[in-house]
């Protein structure tokens, strides 16, 4: 049985007495000392973790405003904060054991956009995804990007000064900055922006507090010219953060300069206006194979000539990952043929047509090593190219085995004609270790994300951290490159002084002294205002360390693969993962937020030997209410089952297999639900619930009584003559249907459709006899019940399989749980088809049907099946109609999440979030689950078709003869 596990917030006397003056003088946002939020914001996208002691989410610049006041009160000079945005660092920026200021969650509000400057106003948690698409009406945007644009905030690119695909073009964030808000420790607000020697002179000579900031930051500048030449590195990706040389020139200051990348260690930034860039309205994208990485370097270098506005890569490592995700088929269809040989790729592209692509593909074949080129200029299959381009990093992690790719040496910068020969010598120092590294980045700005495989559980490979970073340390400098060229310093701050020298670095200190003077602002990043100050070590405190310590409990080891990536909280409604996340704006809600609540879990676990306690040993239990089970229990209820983590996730991690394996076990603890054993008998339940004496009971009262809602009302069961599996052999039945309880209960004319539709193709067509799959059971965790359930089906379904006999399901839920759930547990593959896998190897030229539809897609279909959509459109267009394929994540029912009472507004919410924009009707939109068919009808109510119905319809039409089935109901 498992046992309680506390988790108390131990708090210090002055943080008390911080969020309690919070808390009682008008912060608006959240103050946080739940676990599970402090869990949540102990990660990153980086190897290091720290878990803070509270989280405050902000709503409003006073809010910031109140805390840096608090801050500069004498009483409160131990207290720090650590701003935060998408959590997406690689390098550790915003991690804290302190207070964590998450800036993301409802600080995200776009102001205003000036069209004749083209300038946007916008707040830090604004996502730059989002900003984006709101650029789109007046043909602009952002222009530094980067991969993980569609969670990565605009506070935290300012923080990191971050850059991307493009930068020799639209540069770094530091220079689309036109002004800045920001609050520093004490509440003074300033606004920064360039200014020119006579305004910076006048400010000065009032005396104010700006003008102070001014001449004292001008000081340190002129202070440290002298070294710049010998220690500042000159270099396309310049250093960010305390940036002296451009901060001023001796005709311009600007503070923006230091600030952006600063990593939050000077102010907090509540506003941003940033200069935008017209969107590129001719693009074309030249792809170049090789069959090295060392010649794709050299040729990417040298297309350069060619002035096109990106050159990036990826390498063997990279593809050869790739091969095994989800998106390389659409890569592999825009490559062509032999793409299997390529170990290298390029992405070379130009804006604006000319002749130049094609110079430089001539170009590549004669004068490089290329293998292999292709040229796009379809939109769409360079979106598909370059989203590939975005995902190398989630791709890279997803490899398999214990040892991982990694970022901490990943963002070096060097001048782009030493790239290649640097990755040599780089290669030589992994050699030198005998390690393995994956590599992709910005060939045309001298960057090349490095990612060494570590298995980080083992002390031995944690110390080569250390080891290798001095050693490439080491080496760049010799380049006249930085070590972080791109993704920020945070860990690595260490190196500072190494690479600026005394001189500069004394200046570097002095800045932050002028801003931190008791450096409460992300303390031990970038910089100290005190030598008594100590930067964080490279080697304090990662998640290996941490799961090097858990329980070993094999059904949760998917969650140490979680590496923080954040795919799951894409703000792009289009994207399938993930409707609870972009429902809530809560992390914890997320696959990630789940996957850290169930490490955390497991780290305080005490034993793998959990049972099922006994009912006295449960009435006992009840008495935990301080139990860090509760609070991953509540982080799972609010999952939808959707399985979009399932594949779309970089690393495959399946949130709802592992909130099963977790019920099973928080359920041995504690009593279920009363909802819960409705849920599980609801199959053996429904047949009684659909006869005539059923009628005369409540149901609808009773099922509210539990709190379950808007439950459907189960028809009277269909008259259809149904059998055995050995009777459908013995009938010699060339296709066979299996009744799901969700299709005979609920909406039996389907069924109907297909064996129409069958029959009509000329098969000898039996029903099998309904029986309940466990679907609830699995879900809310039953799993020994499941397992035993699942091991009777596999038996009662196997000669059929063995008489090769066609199984075809309908519905996608019920249907792909034989594919996948009962496959796991019983290691028999039983292939039940969905009605469009079958139809489709059928010959079909009898059925003629003309008009238009769209389908909208079924959340665990389009996951588990992804071309099960395009194989209606296939069927659609052979028969001679239109079917429109719509991009839609969950319709927000989710089998039973809908259902339960306290789900029914977000419910309702995820439907206007991912269906309702698509103005779904009942003569155009098609739906294939039972699920997505009730939510239609309750949210605006609708009865959907199935595909399967419009197809029967047209032969019924056609054939009236033909679709008299004798069903009696």
């Amino acid at each position: 049985m498992l046992h309680e596990i506390p988790c108390p917030t131990t708090l210090s006397a002055p943080l008390k007495e911080f969020l309690h003056a919070l808390d009682i003088g008008g912060f608006v946002g959240d103050i946080s000392t739940e676990f599970a939020d402090r869990v949540v914001a102990s990660t990153d996208n980086s190897i290091w973790q720290r878990t803070p002691e509270a989280v405050l989410s902000p709503r409003t610049h006073e809010d910031i405003v109140f805390v840096l006041k608090l801050l500069g009160q004498e009483s409160f000079r131990n207290i720090n904060i650590t701003a935060r945005g998408a959590g997406t660092s690689t390098a550790g920026q915003t991690l804290t054991h302190e207070i964590v200021l998450d800036c993301k969650r409802y600080f995200n509000e776009i102001i205003s956009y000036d069209s004749t400057r083209k300038q946007v106003t916008v707040e830090p948690g604004a996502v730059l995804a989002t900003v984006n698409h709101a650029l789109q009406e007046y043909g602009v945007m952002i222009g530094p990007t980067v991969a993980t644009a569609t969670r990565a905030t605009i506070g935290g690119m300012i923080g990191n000064d971050s850059a991307g695909k493009g930068s020799t073009i639209y540069g770094k964030m530091s220079d689309c900055i036109v002004e800045l808000k920001t609050v520093l420790v004490g509440g003074k607000t300033i606004l920064t922006k360039a200014l020119q020697n006579n305004d910076v002179a006048s400010l000065e000579q009032t005396g104010s507090f700006y003008g102070l900031l001014l001449q004292s930051v001008r000081s340190a500048c002129d202070l440290a010219q002298p070294k710049y030449e010998e220690c500042w590195p000159t270099i396309p990706r310049f250093v960010s953060g305390y940036n002296l040389p451009m901060a001023w020139d001796g005709e311009t200051c600007d503070l923006n300069r230091i600030l952006c990348g600063a990593e939050g260690t000077l102010g907090v930034t509540t506003l941003a206006t940033l200069q935008c860039v017209d969107i590129p309205k001719n693009r074309e994208l030249l792809l170049l194979g090789f069959s090295s990485f060392d010649d794709a370097l050299v040729c990417g270098n040298s297309i350069r000539e060619f002035q096109p506005s990106a050159v990036e890569c990826v390498d063997e490592m990279v593809l050869d990952s790739a091969r095994n995700d989800a998106c390389w088929e659409s890569v592999e269809k825009i490559l062509g043929e032999n793409s299997s040989h390529i170990n290298a790729l390029l992405f070379v592209e130009f804006i604006g047509v000319s002749s130049r692509i094609h110079e430089a593909c001539l170009f590549s074949e004669n004068q490089c090593n290329a293998t292999h080129s292709v040229v796009i200029n379809d939109k769409d299959k360079m979106n598909t190219a370059w989203d590939f381009r975005s995902k190398s990093v989630g791709i890279l992690s997803a490899i398999d085995g214990n040892k991982q790719p990694v970022p901490f040496v990943e963002d070096c910068a060097v001048p782009p004609d030493s790239l290649s020969q640097f990755i040599q010598d780089f290669r030589a120092i992994l050699d030198t270790h005998g390690l393995r590294a994956g590599m992709f980045g910005h060939v045309d700005a001298g960057v090349i994300h490095v990612r060494p495989a570590l298995d980080m559980k083992l002390p031995t490979d944690r110390a080569l951290v250390q080891i290798v970073t001095n050693d490439v340390a080491s080496l760049v400098t010799t380049y006249g490159g930085v070590l972080w060229g791109e993704h920020g310093k945070g860990f690595r701050s260490t190196f500072g002084p190494s690479i600026f020298g005394d001189d500069i670095w004394e200046q570097i200190c002095a800045i932050k002294k002028l801003f931190d003077p008791y450096n409460q602002l992300n303390p031990g990043k970038v910089a100290v205002p005190e030598s008594t100050f100590k930067l964080t070590g490279i080697d304090e405190g990662t998640r290996g360390e941490h799961d090097a310590s858990l329980v070993s409990l094999p059904m949760f080891d998917a969650v140490k693969r979680c590496d923080g990536n954040s795919e799951c909280q894409s703000v792009i409604f289009e994207s399938n993962m993930c409707p609870t996340y972009r429902a809530t704006g809560d992390p914890i809600h997320s696959p990630r937020g789940r996957s850290e609540l169930l490490r955390a879990w497991l780290g305080k676990v005490q034993t793998s030997n959990i049972g099922s306690g006994s009912f006295f040993k449960k009435i006992w239990a009840t008495r935990s209410t301080d139990d860090l089970s509760h609070e991953v229990f509540e982080a799972l209820e609010g999952c939808l089952s959707c399985k979009a983590c399932s594949t779309e996730c970089p690393m495959q991690i399946d949130i709802p297999t592992l909130r099963s394996e977790f019920y099973s076990i928080y359920f041995g603890r504690y009593f279920r639900p009363i909802r819960d054993y409705f849920w599980i008998n609801m199959e053996r339940l429904l047949p009684f619930m659909s006869s005539k004496v059923a009628r005369l009971v409540p149901t609808t009262f009773i099922a509210s009584l539990v709190g379950i809602v808007d439950a459907p009302t189960p028809t009277r069961k269909l008259s259809l003559q149904s059998y055995t599996p050995s009777q459908a052999i013995q009938l010699r039945a060339s296709v066979v249907i299996l009744q799901d309880t969700f299709t005979t209960y609920f909406r039996h004319e389907v069924i109907v459709a297909l064996r129409r539709i069958l029959t009509h193709l000329g098969h000898s067509v039996a029903i099998i006899e309904c029986r309940p799959n466990g679907k609830a059971m699995h879900v809310r965790g039953k799993l020994s019940t499941f397992d035993s359930l699942a091991q009777k089906n596999t038996r009662w379904l196997t000669p059929l399989h063995q008489a090769n006999i066609p199984i075809v399901g309908i519905d996608p839920a019920a249907t792909l749980l034989w594919r996948e759930e009962y496959k796991k547990c019983t290691g028999v593959e039983i292939p039940v088809l969905l009605p469009q896998e079958f139809l489709l190897e059928q010959e079909l030229t009898s059925i003629t049907c003309r008009g238009t539809w769209e389908l909208l897609p079924h959340c665990i279909e389009y996951a588990v099946a992804r071309q099960s959509q395009n194989q209606w459109k296939q069927i659609f267009d052979r028969i001679g109609a239109t079917l429109e394929l719509k991009e839609a994540a969950c319709c927000g029912m989710g089998g039973m999440f809908g259902h339960q009472q306290e789900f029914k507004d977000q419910s309702l919410h995820i439907w206007r979030q991912n269906w309702a924009p698509h103005n779904p009707d009942n003569s155009k939109t098609l739906a294939t689950g039972f699920s997505c068919f009730s939510q239609a009808k309750r949210a605006e109510n609708l009865c959907l078709l199935h595909p399967l119905e419009v197809i029967s319809n047209q032969i019924v039409l056609e054939s009236p003869l033909l679709g008299e089935d004798q069903v009696r109901v």
